[in-house]
């Protein structure tokens, strides 16, 4: 299943959208720097097809970072 769109919401926060229905998949984020712990998560949206993202910094507050997301189904 591919991504269709995605998109920076504001800062820390994006927006992932699929071509299909992906509410019976795993979905994982990733913070993909090594330079600056933080934290990255994601939820799935009510179109049960985007997965909202938001990452952090080591202090929490929300931080512009890098990321993958995994979606396995």
């Amino acid at each position: 299943r591919g991504v269709s769109t995605s998109a920076t919401t504001g800062t820390g926060t994006y927006t992932v959208a699929f071509a299909n229905d992906i509410s019976a998949c795993a979905i994982q984020v990733t913070e993909a720097t090594v330079t600056s712990a933080g934290a990255a998560a994601a939820e799935l949206a009510g179109d049960k097809k985007t997965v909202n993202v938001s990452t952090r910094d080591d202090a929490g507050a929300l931080a512009d970072k890098p990321f993958h997301v995994t979606v396995n189904c």
